[in-house]
């Protein structure tokens, strides 16, 4: 069986302070929630708060509510369309 050193082959740099620093890149951010995103989440956590702890837990979250929150951006979009062919402007 491998040590853990051994399976994370890491490096390290000395820091000004002399101590040593493992080199890690930052991996992308995740995307951020907007207004529907939060919404969402808010909804969940005080309502539905079961759901909430179980896509919690799971890791799974922050991708439902950005599922949702494309569904609300493009339905808004679909009615904001249909209002714009309903009412023209002067």
């Amino acid at each position: 069986m491998k040590g853990v050193s051994e399976m994370l082959q890491l490096t390290y740099s000395e820091g000004k302070d002399g101590i040593l620093y493992p080199d890690m890149e930052m991996g992308a951010l995740p995307e951020t929630l907007s207004k529907y995103g939060w919404m969402r989440k808010r909804f969940l956590k005080e309502h539905q708060s079961g759901l909430y702890t179980s896509l919690l837990t799971e890791g799974m979250l922050d991708k439902h509510c950005r599922q949702i929150q494309e569904q609300a951006e493009t339905r808004r979009d679909a009615i904001m369309e249909e209002l714009r062919k309903q009412t023209p402007p002067p």
